[in-house]
């Protein structure tokens, strides 16, 4: 089954977080950007993206990983407002950063609507 390829030259607008809008609306806005770009698989650790044929071997090599992550992780600080970035900006990983951005931000949210 052939995949489809789109073109890098996409444009979403999103609005930056900054804290006082809706962090769920906004994460799945920022998610859907990932997964339109192919970038979504750094949500996940390297080590849960096995072959299915069982035999234990990464399907992507450690240097595929790191410009996946890399992309995905700057993709997510582009749509973050430098008050938000100043927290978060020294994480090292997508998947770090996505979770520390849940934790920050995910609870407020949620709070900030009862």
């Amino acid at each position: 089954m052939s995949r489809l390829k789109f073109s890098s030259l996409m444009k979403f607008e999103i609005e930056k977080f900054a804290g006082r809008i809706n962090y769920g609306l906004w994460q799945i806005q920022v998610k859907d950007v990932l997964i339109q770009s192919g970038l979504h698989k750094a949500l996940k650790r390297k080590s849960s993206l096995v072959s299915s044929s069982g035999s234990g071997k990464a399907s992507i090599s450690d240097e595929d990983w790191e410009d996946l992550d890399d992309r995905a992780a700057s993709a997510i600080r582009l749509c973050l407002a430098k008050n938000v970035l100043a927290n978060v900006g020294n994480i090292p990983t997508t998947k770090e950063l996505w979770e520390k951005l849940e934790k920050l931000y995910q609870t407020k949210s949620i709070s900030n609507r009862l």
